[in-house]
C-alpha cells in the first residue's frame, strides 16, 4: 500500500513539473503619451514576441517593458534599452529614438530567441539622414528619367496601391531609414489637382500595352 502511494505522490510531482515547463511566458507593454511612434513600435514588440512564443498580455505580464516619456537630454534619434530584472524601459531622445529602442529590442528577442538573456544597450545612427532614391513610374506620360523597360511599366499597378507603400515605408523604418527621395518627370499632373488647372490634371492611369524597344540605349541619344 506504501508502494501505490509513494507512486501516486511522484505522478503528481512529475505533473506538475510537466506542467510548470510548459508555462507561457508573459510580457505587458505600456507606452507614455504623446510618443508619435509608439502605434508601430509597440507592433513590431508584439510581432517578436508572437515569434519567440511569448504571450502578450495587456499588464502584470511575467515581463514587463514600458516606453518612457522622450528624454531630450539623450539627443536626437539617440535611445537608451535598460535591463532591470525582468522590467524592461525604453528611453528616447526624440519619437524616433524611442523607435529605434523599441526596434533593437524587438531584434534582441529574435537573435536571443527570447526575452530573458536580453541585456541594456544604447545607440545613436552615426549618420542624421540615410535614405532611398525611389524612382517611381506613375503612368505611361508621367515615367520616371529613363526607365523605358517592361519591369517599370509593370510596377505602374504597385505605384498607386497603398498597401505597398505601407509595407515600403514599414521596411524603412526597420531599417532605420528617414529620407525618401522620389525621382519622376512632372509628376504634379499625375499626383493633384490645382484649383482653377483642373484641365491640367489627368483623371486616369495609363500603361503601355506595345513591343518594347531592345534597341533603346538609355541614355537619352535615341
Amino acid at each position: 500500500m506504501k508502494n501505490k502511494n509513494l507512486l501516486f505522490v511522484s505522478c503528481l510531482a512529475l505533473s506538475g513539473i510537466m506542467m510548470g515547463c510548459g508555462k507561457t511566458t508573459t510580457v505587458s507593454i505600456s507606452c507614455a503619451d504623446g510618443i508619435k511612434t509608439s502605434e508601430f513600435a509597440i507592433s513590431e514588440l508584439k510581432a517578436a514576441l508572437e515569434r519567440n512564443n511569448l504571450k502578450y498580455v495587456e499588464s502584470k505580464g511575467d515581463y514587463t517593458i514600458k516606453l518612457n516619456e522622450i528624454d531630450n537630454s539623450l539627443g536626437t534619434q539617440s535611445y537608451k534599452v535598460n535591463v532591470d530584472g525582468k522590467n524592461i524601459s525604453i528611453d528616447g531622445g526624440d519619437a524616433q529614438g524611442s523607435l529605434y529602442g523599441a526596434l533593437q529590442l524587438a531584434e534582441d528577442v529574435n537573435l536571443l530567441n527570447g526575452i530573458a538573456q536580453v541585456k541594456s544597450s544604447e545607440g545613436k545612427p552615426y549618420m542624421e539622414y540615410r535614405g532611398q532614391r525611389c524612382r517611381v513610374v506613375l503612368d505611361l506620360r508621367t515615367p520616371s528619367y529613363i526607365n523605358n523597360s517592361d519591369n517599370t511599366w509593370a510596377n505602374i499597378e504597385n505605384s498607386w496601391s497603398k498597401e505597398f507603400w505601407q509595407g515600403y515605408f514599414s521596411n524603412l523604418a526597420r531599417q532605420r531609414y528617414n529620407l525618401v527621395n522620389f525621382a519622376t518627370v512632372n509628376s504634379l499632373a499625375s499626383v493633384i489637382k490645382v484649383p482653377g488647372f483642373e484641365n491640367c490634371a489627368l483623371d486616369n492611369v495609363l500603361a503601355y500595352t506595345g513591343e518594347y524597344d531592345d534597341g533603346y540605349y538609355g541614355n537619352c541619344t535615341n
